[in-house]
């Protein structure tokens, strides 16, 4: 009843909720008891340390990564507490804070990046091995377009006023 428009592709249509579902469920959980953080917290660390160059300002890193202002900034402050990051001005503009890996950092990453909580990336990496190019691009595409789908539709969380309490009527 109404769910012949998915196709042949339901198992992946229950991957991508499996997958998103879960991660919803862990994204602030203590994830690496050893150094403390996050999944959320390790995305924002990768994700600096492999655009360093950038010099991107914390706005543009949480456009980026699709993850409101206020909880990135949540996220980097700790990182900051934890000595993770650094926190930069750039000469010419004081407003602006630049983020950068610390030393700490780097080491703790480098820990992380060569012991057994990368393998799954591995074995997945392995299997996109088997994959040529255009079809990786093609699985990057649709997750992307799945991505861009859900930023369209979810609620503007951070600049809706307080409504109250809402009322959901039960059966």
């Amino acid at each position: 009843m109404g769910l012949e428009w998915m196709g042949n592709y339901r198992d992946v249509v229950e991957a991508m909720i499996r997958m998103c579902n879960t991660y919803y469920g862990v994204y602030k959980a203590e994830f690496l008891p050893e150094i403390h953080l996050s999944p959320a917290q390790l995305q924002v660390l990768e994700y600096i340390l492999e655009n360093e160059s950038r010099n991107d300002n914390m706005s543009a890193i949480a456009r980026r990564l699709s993850i409101p202002q206020s909880s990135f900034s949540k996220i980097a402050n700790e990182l900051v507490r934890l000595n993770f990051l650094d926190k930069y001005h750039l000469a010419n503009n004081g407003k602006d804070v630049i983020i950068k890996v610390s030393d700490y950092g780097k080491k703790c990453y480098a820990e992380y990046s060569s012991g057994r909580h990368t393998d799954v990336w591995r074995r997945i990496f392995k299997r996109l091995d088997g994959l040529d190019t255009a079809s990786v691009q093609v699985f990057v595409a649709c997750l992307n377009e799945f991505t861009d789908q859900m930023l369209t539709t979810r609620p503007a969380r951070e600049t809706e006023p307080e409504r109250g309490p809402q009322l959901v009527r039960m059966k």
